[in-house]
């Protein structure tokens, strides 16, 4: 009998990282010894949450991370604070990252902000929330003692009520996302890459791919497309969203389901949108799967505590009643439309890729900045208004000046061509009525 791979005399000496192929889990595997369990239960642990691609990148990094480890890795986990925190950025450095203490509150908590030169900061940023996971869990499950090298300096031992205060403190500077103690955190200087130069033309040929989807499905990614918001936003969505928007009119209320409700969107539809949902609920059915009518909906909006009933019913259910996943969205209606209908899109850089769902908001954010330039030719105010959507769709203003790089860059060049030809328009008024100005009268002397 040919012995396991991992207990060979050829084994590496290193641990190392394997993935399941039926479940796509991480498997850590010690030479000599097999699966080590601590270890692959914090490392899956730290992939929950996270789509098959994320889990790839994860895996990914998480294997190089490994391969500087020593031979046993109950060293790693009974490795000290500090020891852990200077192996990590050791690792980080030979990725070609570089740590800088920044200034304010992310100084006073001693943080420390990664830059990558001219290299994406996305996977960092994933890895770095996945190794802090993976450390969590394995001092939740009490293989380690010591602190998480990824947290603050001593967080895990602050009281609650000086957390909070840390959390609204970094929440408020809005460069540290949903703080939660994290030690470190990115900065992207790479040269901004637009995704797509033009997203508006591209919607019209994704609902003519998905001509055949089903119709709940057509009317979830039409509020995406209406109102720019991410895929994961609308699935949940009840009749009490919907009637708390605008008494079942063009708005639906979107709460974020990961805040408790404390972030809110205004979901603005389009009236063939608004129409689609109202024939949805249209009493057909039979049982438990029956759908209300438009006229039962607004019985139960009459009562005393309507929430208490609204809340309850799903504006886009899956015919088991329960919500869509945007992953099974993705793979089982979006993604076999796209490439059948093969359509394909410019990445910005020349290469012709597949749409993803995500260019539907977009298409929304473009189409609103083209919207916002022919309604405020003012610089300031479009600046103002362009802000204001920003703060509506819960993304950084900076991002929405780089969608707008191009139309501010033409707003620019109108001005100048107004301003040259109001120069134009006044010497050739000048000229008329007898006057010369300074240059003209320098030029006759030259040649007088």
């Amino acid at each position: 009998m040919k012995p396991h791979p991992e207990n060979s005399l050829n084994a590496a000496l290193s641990p190392t990282i394997e993935i399941h192929r039926a479940t796509y889990k991480p498997v850590f595997i010690v030479p000599g010894k097999g699966v080590h369990a601590q270890l692959s239960r914090a490392a899956q642990f730290a992939c929950s949450g996270y789509a098959r691609t994320s889990r790839e990148k994860v895996c990914r990094w998480l294997s190089r991370f490994v391969e500087t480890w020593p031979a046993d890795p109950d060293e790693i986990i009974h490795e000290d604070f500090g020891s852990s925190t200077r192996r990590f950025q050791h690792f980080m450095r030979t990725q070609g990252c570089e740590f800088i203490e920044p200034r304010g509150v992310a100084k006073t908590h001693r943080m420390l902000m990664i830059r990558r030169q001219d290299a994406d900061l996305s996977e960092v940023s994933i890895f770095i929330n996945a190794l802090e996971a993976f450390y969590r869990d394995l001092g939740v499950n009490g293989s380690r003692k010591h602190p998480n090298p990824m947290l603050i300096d001593d967080w895990e031992n602050w009281k609650p009520g000086e957390r909070a205060k840390a959390m609204a403190r970094h929440n408020n500077t809005k460069k540290h996302g949903n703080f939660r103690g994290l030690k470190y955190f990115i900065e992207n200087r790479e040269a901004y890459k637009p995704k797509l130069h033009d997203p508006s033309t591209v919607r019209g040929q994704i609902f003519e791919a998905g001509k055949d989807w089903p119709k709940v499905v057509r009317d979830i990614f039409s509020v995406i497309s209406d109102s720019g918001c991410r895929i994961s936003e609308p699935l949940e969505l009840t009749a009490w969203d919907w009637w708390e928007g605008s008494n079942f009119g063009d708005v639906i209320r979107a709460p974020n389901k990961q805040s408790d409700g404390a972030r809110v969107k205004d979901l603005l539809l389009r009236p063939a949108t608004v129409r689609a949902i109202t024939e949805s609920f249209d009493g057909s059915g039979k049982g438990c799967s029956r759908r209300l009518t438009m006229d039962e909906l607004r019985e139960f909006a009459s009562i005393d505590t309507p929430r208490l009933a609204l809340d309850r019913i799903l504006l886009f259910p899956r015919p088991d009643g329960k919500p869509f996943k945007d992953q099974a969205l993705r793979d089982t209606h979006w993604t076999k439309a796209i490439e059948k209908a093969e359509v394909l899109i410019d990445d910005g850089t020349g290469t012709m890729v597949p749409p993803t769902p995500h260019i539907l908001r977009h298409a929304r954010i473009d189409e609103e900045v083209r919207k916002l330039d022919g309604l405020y030719p003012d610089q300031d105010r479009f600046l103002a208004e362009l802000a204001e959507f920003a703060d509506h769709m819960h993304c950084q203003v900076d991002n929405i000046y780089k969608y707008a790089a191009r139309t501010l860059r033409d707003r620019a060049l109108r001005y100048r061509r107004q301003l040259m030809n109001r120069t134009m328009e006044a010497r050739a008024a000048a000229r008329g009525s007898g006057a010369s100005t300074a240059a003209e009268r320098l030029l006759e002397r030259m040649r007088a």
